[in-house]
């Protein structure tokens, strides 16, 4: 059998950190404790603001705080986020929290307007807007569609377009 240790520590390191994003990024771990803030150092900033998106989703989410955790430009952030992921930083977040809703719509009994509230939407209207932006459906159109999926057919959890253009937002308004 293959051995971890036979790969170069440029290697290993590699791998542990894109495991680590990849496993942050679903929601299988949240890197909280001081070993992990430690080892988020070794991130490019885009990855330690992933590690941060997909901690605090359900929390409202400024340029601001953005600027202020990682001592970075709000300009800077959007420009090399955009550049590295090929989508703008308020879309990933709304792509990030609308696959969230999705989960919670399939597998719970809340009410819609609560699913919303959970997961960072600060009012029902841009909830319903955005879920609709993205999947082409409202989030009640959606639940419904599911529960009359038949059991044979895969449901799909992916955004309809995850690549909707936008501007720039201003420092102190939601993302």
């Amino acid at each position: 059998s293959l051995s971890f240790s036979c790969f170069s520590i440029d290697i290993q390191i590699r791998f542990v950190r894109k495991t680590l994003l990849f496993l942050s990024s679903h929601g299988f771990i949240r890197i909280r404790s001081q070993i992990g803030r430690r080892f988020l150092r070794h991130f490019s900033p885009v990855e330690q603001i992933l590690v941060y998106i997909n901690d605090h989703y359900s929390q409202q989410i400024t340029l601001q705080d953005l600027e202020e955790n990682f001592f970075l430009n709000k300009s800077y952030i959007c420009r090399i986020f955009r550049k590295t992921m090929g989508i703008s930083l308020v879309n990933y977040l709304q792509y990030k929290r609308i696959l969230e809703a999705q989960k919670l719509l399939l597998n719970s009994d809340m009410p819609i307007i609560e699913i919303g509230m959970e997961c960072g939407f600060t009012s029902v209207q841009h909830f319903y807007r955005v879920f609709k932006k993205i999947t082409g459906l409202t989030p009640k159109e959606y639940k419904k569609n599911q529960l009359h999926t038949s059991l044979g057919q895969s449901i799909s959890l992916l955004p309809r377009n995850p690549n909707l253009a936008d501007g720039v937002q201003k420092s102190n308004k939601q993302i």
